[in-house]
Formats: C-alpha cells, structure tokens, sequence
C-alpha cells in the first residue's frame, strides 16, 4: 500500500508562540486572575477569558483580527478527571 502524500505543515506564526510562551511563563498570575478558565493571549496581554473555549475563541479572533491566537486552559488547584469507562462500576 503507497504511502498517502500531504501537503507540508505551515511554519507557525511567531507571534502565536511568543503568546504561548508568555501566557506559560505568567501562569501563576493567570491562574489567580482567571481560575479553571480559558485564557487567550495577543501580544503578551489577555483579551478574552472565559470557561466556554468557544466564546474565548471568537473574542480573540475578533480581538486580534486573526484565527491563530494562543489559548490555554488555566487550571487553578487540583482536578481529578476521570471516565465512565473507568472506576467501581466499569465492565
């Protein structure tokens, strides 16, 4: 079986990885500012936050006038996260 060809990945845009890496280097300040929410960042400052990603999505782009704006989910304490498919009453 041949191998499927695609089409060469983008470069990403630097601005979208300055604004991880700011957004990852001032985590702290955003976890106390924006607990257990998204949080999107352009040009090193928050533009949208929120707990519907969508919602945060839309602000930023609408924000920054682009669709690559860096967004994370700022989690706040510690969460337990788990599956139906796991636990005391999985087959």
């Amino acid at each position: 079986m041949a191998e499927k060809e695609y089409p060469p990945v983008p470069p990403l845009d630097p601005r979208f990885v300055r604004d991880v890496d700011w957004a990852y280097a001032n985590y702290n300040a955003l976890a106390a500012a924006h607990p257990n929410q998204w949080v999107a960042v352009v040009d090193g400052r928050v533009v949208a936050a929120g707990v519907d990603l969508g919602d945060v999505e839309t602000e930023a782009a609408r924000v920054a006038g682009r669709q690559d704006v860096a967004v994370i989910f700022v989690e706040r304490g510690i969460h337990v996260y788990g599956h139906s498919a796991f636990g005391p009453h999985s087959r």
